[in-house]
C-alpha cells in the first residue's frame, strides 16, 4: 500500500488505475501518516492502517482473552480457531486440506520443517534464489543440493511421470520460493507438481520420494495464494508482510497428506495428553497443530489477525487488486529508472532482474537496483540511503537475507566474497590529541593510551577569559595556531606559537591540589572543576592571542574531593573537557564525498588533510564507502570495542582554517544544501570497557 495511488505508464503513454476513486479515497485516510513521505519498503514490512490499529486494541479493551490451555478460556480458543480459517479461506483452502501452525515467522516455519522432516537418507534440495532460511535447513540434512535458476527451469518445466516402483524409503525436499525477495521473480507454481512427479530424480542416482516446500512469506504480501490449484507439501508465511500488524507472527501450513513425512522429538507445554516425569513416557495430542505449537501461542497477536483480515475487506482490496496496483508502479519504476541517464550518457542505474516487468504473471513488485555516478562508479548503499532519508523517502539498501540471488546478479565469486568477509572494514589513519581545548591537534604517530576520560592528555587544559568562560576558535581564530607539544622525556607541556613558547608541568605537583586556585567553568552545559596554570603562562596567552585576561586552566581529577565534570542534571560525568563525548570519528571517504561537492573556486584551499583538521576529529577512519559510519552501533578498533552515542552536529567552527585562523563559508556551506541542512558530520564514540588498561594504534583494522 505504497503512497502512489496512480500509477502513471509512461513508456506506454496510458495511465492505468487498479484502485478505484473511492478506495483510493479510503486508503489516503486509512495511511494519512504518508503525507509528504513516499513509502517503497513494503517488501521489508506492509504498513497497517490506522483504523485496523484502532480496531484491535478496541477489542483488547472489551474482551477478556485468557490462556487458551486454560479450562475458562473457550472465548480464546474460538478467536483461534476462526483465525486458523480466515487463513486458510485467504489461500483458498480448507481445513480439510491443510491444517494452519502459527509460529514466530516464517523463518520459524522454515525451521520447523528442518527440525522435523524425515529424510531418511534423502536430499535438501533448494532454489539458488532463496531466503537465508532456507540455507539454514542444510543443518538438518545429511544430502543437499543447490539448483541453479537455469537448471530449475530446465528440469522442472517439463512434465515427468511418477514411478512409484522405484520408490524407496529415502525422501526429498525442494524448497523454492514462489517470489524472489532480491528481484521480484515469480516462479512457476507448476514445478509443485512436477516434483511431486519425481522430476528431481533425474539428477541423482537413487530416486527419491519428493516433497515441497514453498517459501510464500514474500509473494502473500502482495498475490493471491492459491493452495486449491497449487497444493505445496508445506507452506511458509509471514503475517506483517501481509498486514503490518502484528509483527513477530507466521504460520507453517501443511498439506493433511504429508503430516506423516514430519516427526517431533520435542514437546512443548500444552503439546501432549501426558508425560511422566521419570519415565520417558509422553502422548501428543493428536492434531498436528496441537503438537507443533509449543508453549502458550501468541494468542493476542493471533487474534488480531482478524482486524487485518477485516481490513481488507473495508477498503475492498483483494490480493489481485493489491498485485496488479503494487505491479504497475514497480513497472513505472523500472521503466524510468531504465531510462535515466547522465549528461555524458552514462546510465544513472543498473537494474537486476530477471523480466523486464512485462507481466504480472512473472514479475512481482520488487525492484532492485545500484546507483552510479557520471563515471561510472557505484553509488554506496549508504550514501543512498543517507539521502533517501533526507528526502523522505523510505527503502531498503544492502544485500540483505539472500546470498544466492546477491552473488548471482552481482556475479560475485563464493571465494571472493569469503575473502572479503574475512578483510578489515576500515583501517585507522590518523590518531589526533587535543591536549588543550579548542587548539591545535598533537598527531599520534605509533599507538596512544586509552583513559577513562578519553584518550590520555585529551582536551585536558582549556583558556578562559577574565569572566570564567571558556573560550574556543568562534571567539579567537587564532587559538588553532596554538601548538601545545607533549615532552614525555622532561615531563613538560610546551605551548607554542609562532617563535614564542612557554613551558609547564605536565602532571601537577603531589602538593598542587592543597595550594591551588580552583576555578569553575563549564562545558556545553557542565559544570567543570580545575586549577588555574598560574600568572606567567596566562600573561603569555594574553600576549601572544591578543585578548587580555585570558588564563589557563587544567581540569581536575577525579578524586574525592574534586569532581572534574558535572552534568546538568547533577550526575558525575566522567569524561574530559570535549564537548558531547570521549572520542569523534570522521570517515575519509566521507569527508571526500564533501570535498567533491564544493565549488572549484572554493578548492584552492581546501584539501583532504584541510577539511579533515577542520572537523576535529580523534580517528580518522579510511573505510571504503561514504557515510557508512552512520550506521554503525560498535565499532572494533582491533579488539578494543567502542559503542556509537550519537552524531556531531556541526556549526561554523569547520569555516576555520585550522593552519591561518581564517574564516570562509566553506565547508558549511555546501554540507548545508547538500544535506537539506541537517548538518550532521562524524559520530561521537565511548568505549564499552572504560576501566581495562588499553592502547590504540594507527593502522589498526576497524570492524563496524
Amino acid at each position: 500500500m505504497e503512497k502512489s495511488l496512480k500509477t502513471e505508464n509512461k513508456i506506454q503513454n496510458e495511465k492505468c488505475y487498479v484502485y478505484s476513486k473511492e478506495q483510493a479515497s479510503k486508503i489516503r485516510c486509512e495511511f494519512s501518516r504518508l503525507k509528504d513521505l513516499c513509502y517503497l519498503d513494503h517488501a521489508g514490512a506492509t504498513l497497517y492502517s490506522e483504523k485496523q490499529l484502532a480496531n484491535i486494541f478496541t477489542d483488547l479493551s472489551n474482551n477478556i482473552y485468557s490462556n487458551p490451555h486454560s479450562h475458562s478460556s473457550e472465548f480464546t480458543k474460538d478467536a483461534v480457531d476462526i483465525v486458523r480459517y480466515k487463513v486458510l479461506s485467504f489461500v483458498k483452502t480448507s481445513p480439510d486440506q491443510y491444517s494452519v501452525i502459527f509460529t514466530s515467522g516464517a523463518t520459524h516455519a522454515l525451521k520447523l520443517i528442518g527440525e522435523t522432516f524425515e529424510f531418511n537418507g534423502g536430499t535438501l534440495a533448494y532454489l539458488e534464489d532463496n531466503h537465508t532460511s532456507v540455507l539454514g535447513m542444510r543443518k538438518f540434512a545429511s544430502n543437499f543440493r543447490e539448483l541453479k535458476v537455469e537448471e530449475a527451469f530446465n528440469v522442472l518445466s517439463n512434465p515427468a511421470d511418477s514411478n512409484s516402483e522405484l520408490r524407496n524409503g529415502k525422501n526429498g525436499l525442494f524448497v523454492y520460493p514462489a517470489q524472489s525477495n532480491f528481484a521480484g521473480t515469480k516462479y512457476p507454481l507448476s514445478w509443485i507438481k512436477t516434483v511431486k512427479c519425481e522430476a528431481l530424480n533425474h539428477l541423482f542416482a537413487t530416486p527419491e520420494n519428493w516433497y515441497t516446500l514453498l517459501d510464500a512469506a514474500c509473494f502473500a504480501s502482495t498475490n493471491q495464494l492459491d493452495l486449491h490449484q497449487y497444493q505445496p507439501d508445506f507452506i511458509s508465511i509471514s503475517f506483517y508482510k501481509i498486514f503490518g500488524y502484528p509483527t513477530g507472527l507466521g504460520a507453517l501450513l501443511v498439506k493433511r497428506s504429508s503430516e506423516n513425512a514430519l516427526t517431533k522429538t520435542y514437546f512443548g507445554g500444552g503439546t501432549v495428553l501426558m508425560a511422566l516425569s521419570a519415565q520417558n513416557v509422553m502422548i501428543p495430542k493428536p492434531i498436528i497443530y496441537e503438537q507443533f505449537e509449543d508453549g502458550t501461542i501468541s494468542f493476542l497477536s493471533i487474534s488480531s489477525l482478524r482486524h487485518g483480515f477485516d481490513i481488507l475487506q473495508t477498503l475492498n482490496l483483494t490480493p489481485d487488486l493489491i498485485s496488479l496496483h503494487t505491479f504497475n508502479v514497480a513497472k513505472y519504476t523500472f521503466a524510468n529508472l531504465m531510462e535515466m541517464h547522465h549528461s555524458n550518457g552514462t546510465a544513472v542505474a543498473e537494474l537486476y532482474h530477471d523480466t523486464k516487468f512485462e507481466s504480472v504473471k512473472t514479475q512481482g513488485s520488487i525492484i532492485n537496483f545500484n546507483l552510479k555516478r557520471p563515471n561510472g562508479n557505484y553509488v554506496g548503499y549508504s550514501e543512498v540511503l543517507h539521502f533517501a532519508n533526507l528526502n523522505g523517502v523510505h527503502l531498503r539498501t544492502g544485500c540483505f537475507c539472500n546470498p544466492g540471488a546477491c552473488q548471482k546478479y552481482l556475479k560475485l565469486d563464493p571465494d571472493k566474497v569469503q575473502n572479503q568477509f574475512e578483510e578489515i572494514t576500515g583501517k585507522l589513519v590518523n590518531i589526533y590529541v587535543y591536549p588543550v581545548k579548542s587548539c591545535a591537534p598533537l598527531a599520534v604517530k605509533g599507538s596512544w593510551k586509552l583513559t577513562h576520560i578519553g584518550l590520555e592528555y585529551d582536551r585536558r587544559w582549556m583558556i578562559v577569559n577574565s569572566s570564567g568562560a571558556c573560550v574556543s576558535q568562534k571567539k579567537i581564530g587564532k587559538l588553532c595556531t596554538l601548538k601545545p607539544i607533549l615532552d614525555f622525556s622532561r615531563k613538560m607541556l610546551k605551548l607554542k606559537i609562532n617563535d614564542s613558547e612557554i613551558s609547564m608541568p605536565l602532571e601537577p605537583e603531589e602538593n598542587a591540589s592543597s595550594n591551588a586556585n580552583f576555578c569553575n567553568s563549564k562545558v556545553c552545559g557542565d559544570k567543570v572543576q580545575g586549577f588555574d596554570c598560574g600568572n606567567e603562562v596566562a600573561e603569555w596567552l594574553s600576549a601572544n592571542l591578543g585578548e587580555f585576561g585570558l588564563r589557563l586552566l587544567r581540569q581536575c581529577d577525579f578524586t574525592a574531593h574534586t569532581s572534574g565534570r558535572h552534568s546538568t542534571q547533577g550526575e558525575q560525568t566522567l569524561m574530559s573537557l570535549a564537548n558531547k563525548a570521549e572520542y569523534l570519528v570522521i570517515n575519509m571517504r566521507t569527508a571526500q564525498w564533501l570535498r567533491e561537492r564544493i565549488p572549484q573556486d572554493d578548492l584552492l584551499c581546501l584539501t583532504l588533510e584541510s577539511i579533515l583538521l577542520r572537523f576535529r576529529a580523534n580517528f580518522v577512519v579510511d573505510f571504503t564507502e561514504p557515510f557508512v559510519e552512520n550506521d554503525l552501533a560498535i565499532l572494533l578498533f582491533n579488539d578494543v570495542a567502542f559503542k556509537f552515542t550519537g552524531h556531531c552536529r556541526r556549526c561554523q567552527m569547520i569555516c576555520i582554517d585550522q593552519e591561518t585562523g581564517e574564516k570562509s563559508k566553506e565547508p558549511l556551506r555546501t554540507l548545508s544544501k547538500e544535506l537539506n541542512g541537517q548538518m550532521r558530520f562524524g559520530i561521537y564514540l565511548s568505549r564499552n570497557d572504560s576501566l581495562g588498561q588499553y592502547y590504540i594504534e594507527t593502522g589498526s583494522s576497524v570492524k563496524g
